[in-house]
């Protein structure tokens, strides 16, 4: 509950996630933060990493036709058991990208045909509880490590002495010239020793067809809501969007209007309350020059700019926008501001 700072280093895909995660930070009624760090230019990527989530109906029935040629099930048969699954390994006798064929499989377990066990999402990981200093005395001490732990370095760096970090034991295999159980039984070795954790994959990854095998050119995919999922994930990206962009709003108005909660209160705490604040225009000027507003209307945009009252017009221009969102005012081609 004594959480002082939430910092996204990435944007989440949602503003559910965004809230709920931002949220963590003050629960125990303190002053807290919450930060979204990001580069505008990167924000039409963001946008597109949600639509890789949705490869293409040939792709998936690409990977199922794979799956079905690995485990050699002819179309119409139920054989309903548990494989053996290694993501890497089958990536690589089919030719297939990583990151698609991860997004495809999980579509065509959203769509009943086939189930992966969790521990496809939990690979090994890794974590150095001794500090450089320890570590390299150890290495000094241990000549037979010493070529295996900087391997380790050079591979995962220095997160490693930070956080727990996904390793394939497969992938260290390679570059010491070393099956996977050498690795392992090594590994398993520090561990006893103390100089750092090792967390094993708990079991072999399984996969397991839930549905009888099916003719790929007769996928039972429902492809209407799969578009519509897409639909509904990219307008949420784009909120995330004009979240992060909007420089005027306040913040919280803004997420409150998001989940339908609509107030006339803002936060004054967030970066743009905060920034209104330093141009000196607050909710009671605003609330002023409202008033002062509906008793013009209607009345031209000029004539109301002009009036001696509205001395702040930068609080006259957020006042009026306000109430244009708000629905209290319209705006006419002509100029013309009158009540809704």
């Amino acid at each position: 509950p004594d959480v002082r700072i939430v910092i996204h280093i990435d944007l989440p895909e949602n503003l559910e996630a965004y809230y709920q995660e931002a949220g963590r930070a003050g629960r125990d009624g303190q002053k807290a933060y919450a930060v979204a760090l990001f580069n505008r230019g990167d924000l039409g990527d963001f946008e597109k990493n949600i639509l890789q989530k949705y490869p293409p109906i040939e792709s998936l029935k690409r990977v199922y036709q794979a799956l079905a040629n690995q485990y050699r099930l002819a179309v119409g048969s139920e054989n309903y058991e548990s494989y053996d699954f290694d993501f890497q390994q089958f990536i690589t006798n089919f030719g297939l990208m990583p990151s698609e064929t991860h997004h495809a499989l999980k579509k065509l377990e959203d769509e009943g045909l086939i189930q992966l066990s969790d521990a496809y999402y939990s690979p090994s990981k890794l974590y150095f509880t001794v500090n450089n200093q320890e570590l390299y005395a150890f290495q000094v001490k241990n000549a037979t490590y010493d070529r295996f732990t900087k391997l380790l370095l050079r591979m995962y760096g220095g997160e490693l002495f930070t956080n727990y970090t996904t390793i394939s034991e497969s992938a260290i295999g390679k570059n010491m010239y070393a099956e996977p159980h050498e690795i392992e039984r090594m590994l398993k070795h520090l561990h006893e020793l103390g100089i750092l954790i090792y967390q094993q994959q708990k079991n072999t990854p399984q996969l397991t067809f839930t549905m009888a095998r099916q003719d790929v050119d007769y996928l039972p995919i429902n492809r209407e809501s799969l578009e519509r999922r897409k639909r509904r994930d990219i307008e949420k990206a784009e909120r995330v969007v004009d979240f992060v962009n909007e420089r005027r709003r306040c913040r919280m108005q803004m997420l409150q209007e998001y989940f339908d909660e609509l107030t006339e209160a803002t936060c004054g705490i967030c970066d743009n309350c905060i920034n209104r604040k330093k141009s000196g225009i607050s909710e009671d000027l605003m609330n002023q020059y409202k008033t002062k507003i509906l008793e013009l209307v209607p009345a031209h945009i000029n004539d109301i700019a002009e009036y001696h009252y509205f001395k702040n017009k930068a609080a006259l221009t957020e006042t009026l926008r306000k109430m244009l969102e708000n629905g209290e005012i319209w705006y006419s081609e002509m100029g013309v501001i009158a009540k809704k």
